[in-house]
């Protein structure tokens, strides 16, 4: 296939479609509303019809985000070598599905930083502690539009695992074969994904 990964090759069905669907608005929701009962019904509604909404004013602050987007364009921009020295390896892991006593084959899993750039661990986990208070923001109020204690679900992640990805997607000399992430669910309880510029995000 020439210079396309085949993996990123998708299958025919799913394969981008140039002609335009058009399938209402995503609801783009203010977080510095002072009508807590309003944003709720809002959550609640974006929720029930989309299961996916875009929040504006939500507290993380843009010189985190934006550090955050520099140093990961300085890290891609890099040499495939250089990239490939913090590639994860094949080998499966199996890990624990709770904290609790009984679960006895703990296993210790290192995160892997690039030494380039020298700024990239401190920026992405200062941003991901922002995203992380955000996400324990919408959580509270994802339960309260369901009519539930907005505090339930603190015991539910306790010691949990936050996830920070990055995606990089540079021009494809064949964009009516491949994606860069193709269609999917995630498997976490909640993803809060940032965009850039670049866009091309599809619900």
């Amino acid at each position: 296939m020439g210079d396309i990964d085949p993996a990123f090759i998708q299958s025919r069905e799913h394969r981008p479609k140039s002609k335009a669907v058009e399938a209402g608005e995503i609801s783009v929701i203010d977080l510095s509303s002072q009508n807590k009962q309003q944003l709720i019904s809002e959550i609640g509604k974006a929720c029930e019809e989309w299961g996916f909404f875009q929040v504006i004013k939500h507290g993380v602050p843009f010189e985190v985000s934006r550090k955050a987007e520099i140093v990961a364009d300085k890290f891609f921009e890099q040499s495939i070598d250089e990239k490939k020295k913090v590639k994860r390896d094949e080998d499966t892991t199996q890990v624990p599905s709770s904290h609790e006593p009984h679960d006895k084959e703990l296993r210790t899993l290192t995160n892997q930083w690039p030494q380039h750039p020298s700024d990239f661990r401190e920026a992405l986990q200062e941003c991901a502690r922002e995203v992380e208070k955000l996400a324990f923001k919408l959580f509270e109020l994802i339960l309260l539009s369901l009519g539930l204690a907005g505090h339930k679900f603190h015991g539910c992640f306790r010691d949990q695992l936050s996830m920070v990805r990055l995606n990089h997607n540079p021009p494809c000399p064949f964009p009516d074969l491949a994606l860069g992430v193709g269609r999917h669910k995630d498997e976490g309880a909640l993803t809060v994904p940032a965009q850039d510029d670049v866009g091309g995000l599809q619900v």
